[in-house]
């Protein structure tokens, strides 16, 4: 709860639910693009 205040000190309505879900698939999307870059070095080697 106060990580939450800090994060957003304007007190406005905030979809926690969304953010997260958004958070995760971008995280996810780094992932796989990390994955690939490496996947991509081994086969050249």
């Amino acid at each position: 709860r106060q990580l939450q205040k800090e994060k957003h000190p304007q007190c406005q309505p905030i979809n926690f639910d969304e953010i997260m879900e958004t958070d995760l698939a971008r995280q996810l999307q780094q992932l796989e693009q990390e994955e690939e870059k490496q996947y991509n070095l081994l086969e050249q080697a």
